[in-house]
């Protein structure tokens, strides 16, 4: 497939893509217009705005930008709200096409859209970094191809101050093509720029997302970054968060959780489900044995975690969590777990708060609790 047949179309994995974009940009845009008051929000592959009849990115991130500027709560927060948003595209028809969307658009006077460029990836980042935009900055990388950006470029974006990154990849055409003695040198440059290991053997497509994970992780010095495996059957792709934000992380992985259907992947569902259920995602309260299994592995690994350190704060244990992708929820059932099998202690900092852990989201700041393994 073309790219220029590729917008004809909105396949189900760009739906499921597009979906947990949609959900993670209007969290993202509240929390940080609450705090700043103003941001800019960058889409740097962003297509003609359509997939099909379908919403792309660019007409999303407007619809939700409207949408949170509207917020009775913010407004009362923050009198002077402004989201800039830029456009950009090396294809020059798809940026084209983009305008002919954008004209169809009313925006309000707090949205400011710069003029759609079509330049190289690499030129335009040396804008965005200009030292005179202080704002926040949120990059959606889309690219057609995983070659298409380095993770040079990536730390160059995280080192401007409030920068955060959404990244999509193709992974799993690079996972299925790791070991070919015919790899081209594009893929050979992504697989040792890209993932901990290189050219490996991985066991499974999640062990090479994981991989790519911990490389950005130690290339840029960061501890959340997040990732989301996108199941479409035939293949199974992902989108990573890079964040220097516990909020931001907590954000995607609140999400992802909501979202998943075995703990590991989001999936689209069978083609039965389409036609009752206008969502994406198979809905369910009920844990499957696929979920259970997921959490059984990141208990065993927090018990690790506590055995190696001897004792942490409460603070320490969310931010384990939060790193491994699960909620701060779930680390708090498996101290319970552990206080009843009478396996750790726990000292309070403050003496009128001595109940529980304070392993909780809202408790990401505050020493309040320290959890000694016995």
């Amino acid at each position: 497939m073309s790219n220029k047949n590729f917008f004809d179309n909105q396949s189900d994995g760009t739906a499921v893509k597009i979906k947990f974009y949609e959900n993670y940009i209007e969290g993202y845009l509240t929390k940080i217009l609450m705090q700043f008051g103003g941001c800019l929000v960058a889409d740097l592959f962003c297509g003609p705005g359509k997939n099909g009849e379908k919403d792309g990115s660019p007409l999303i991130l407007i619809k939700k930008a409207k949408k949170v500027l509207e917020n009775p709560t913010l407004l009362v927060k923050q009198k002077l709200l402004k989201v800039f948003i830029v456009f950009n595209d090396c294809d020059k028809e798809n940026i084209e096409k983009l305008n002919i969307e954008l004209s169809k658009t009313t925006l309000p006077s707090n949205i400011k859209i710069l003029k759609p460029q079509c330049s190289i990836f690499s030129d335009i980042i040396l804008d965005i970094s200009e030292p005179k935009i202080t704002i926040p900055k949120f990059l959606f990388l889309d690219p057609f191809a995983y070659s298409n950006i380095q993770l040079s470029e990536i730390k160059k974006i995280m080192e401007m101050p409030f920068s955060e990154i959404m990244l999509f990849l193709p992974t799993f055409h690079a996972y299925r093509f790791k070991t070919s003695t015919k790899n081209t040198p594009k893929l050979i440059s992504f697989l040792s720029n890209f993932t901990e290991r290189g050219v490996y053997d991985y066991h499974n497509i999640y062990e090479f997302n994981n991989s790519i994970v911990n490389r950005i992780r130690k290339e840029l010095n960061l501890k959340f970054v997040q990732h989301a495996t996108i199941d479409v059957g035939k293949s199974k792709n992902a989108l990573f968060l890079i964040t220097k934000s516990i909020k931001g992380a907590m954000l995607f992985n609140n999400i992802f959780w909501k979202e998943t259907y075995n703990g590991k992947a989001l999936k689209v569902s069978e083609i039965k489900y389409h036609e009752i259920n206008p969502s994406l995602f198979p809905k369910s309260t009920i844990l499957t044995t696929e979920h259970r299994n997921c959490i059984n592995e990141f208990h065993k690994k927090m018990v690790v975690e506590l055995i190696k350190k001897k004792e942490m704060f409460n603070t320490d244990i969310i931010e384990f969590a939060v790193m491994e992708g699960y909620k701060p929820k779930c680390a708090n059932d498996m101290l319970v777990r552990l206080k009843k099998e009478n396996k750790i202690k726990t000292e309070y900092i403050n003496k009128i708060m001595t109940k529980g852990f304070y392993v909780s989201e809202d408790k990401y700041k505050q020493k309040l609790c320290k959890i000694i393994y016995l």
